[in-house]
């Protein structure tokens, strides 16, 4: 059982916030959203590299996702011929 943190952009009222989320089996659970790639990036790596809680986040850590979009399935769609 590995925990595996990821980043993915998220449209929250017309912008984007960069979202580390945590997946461990079937769950998937928000980390923390940044303004900025980069910094999303830095923490998916670290936690990623075992810093944090030993591979596993506590509940008074998570945040709640109500949505996400995934602006790539946006992007293809948009572009597609």
């Amino acid at each position: 059982m590995t925990n595996t943190y990821t980043v993915i952009p998220v449209e929250v009222d017309a912008d984007f916030l960069w979202c580390v989320l945590e997946s461990l089996d079937d769950q998937v659970q928000l980390i923390r959203a940044f303004s900025f790639e980069d910094d999303a990036l830095a923490l998916a790596a670290h936690l990623n590299g075992g810093g944090g809680f030993d591979g596993w986040t506590p509940t008074f850590i998570l945040n709640d996702v109500s949505s996400y979009l995934d602006i790539n399935d946006d992007f293809e769609s948009a572009t597609a011929a």
